[in-house]
């Protein structure tokens, strides 16, 4: 699944709506070229963002390497 169909899927929004967003931000990029580091910098922050609040839902793993096992 490609990301069209994944944004689609998940927002509900149209396929055109998506491919009018690309050609315009593609536009706006050729003609004011510092947006593209605008772009990628939000993306990153909000990457981090959602990467961390998967992390933190995610319950910790028992270490294994420090079992407590009584022998005899």
């Amino acid at each position: 699944m490609d990301m069209a169909d994944e944004l689609s899927g998940t927002f509900k929004v149209p396929r055109a709506l998506v491919a009018f967003l690309a050609i315009i931000t593609g536009i706006l990029i050729l003609f004011f070229p510092y947006i593209l580091n605008i772009l990628i910098a939000f993306f990153l922050v909000v990457w981090g963002l959602l990467k961390a609040a998967e992390l933190g839902s995610k319950p910790a793993r028992p270490d294994k390497t420090s079992s407590t096992t009584l022998e005899s």
